[in-house]
């Protein structure tokens, strides 16, 4: 839930990003970076964890 509301938060970034002060694009910039390495971070580790855990949750099913 939480990666799903970032990316509508990127998404409105990006759409404000070409107005502003420079300040503000600077802060909109480094926040998308910032959700992008996360994004991924999550997606990387729910890759570890399925992969951990598949084998013993296919057991009990």
């Amino acid at each position: 839930m939480a990666l799903f509301l970032g990316l509508i938060g990127l998404i409105i970034g990006l759409l404000i990003y070409p107005t502003g002060t420079v300040a503000r694009r600077t802060f909109i910039k480094a926040w998308c970076i910032t959700y992008a390495v996360v994004f991924g971070v999550a997606i990387l580790f729910m890759i570890i964890v399925i992969a951990a855990l598949g084998p013993s949750l296919a057991y009990y099913y």
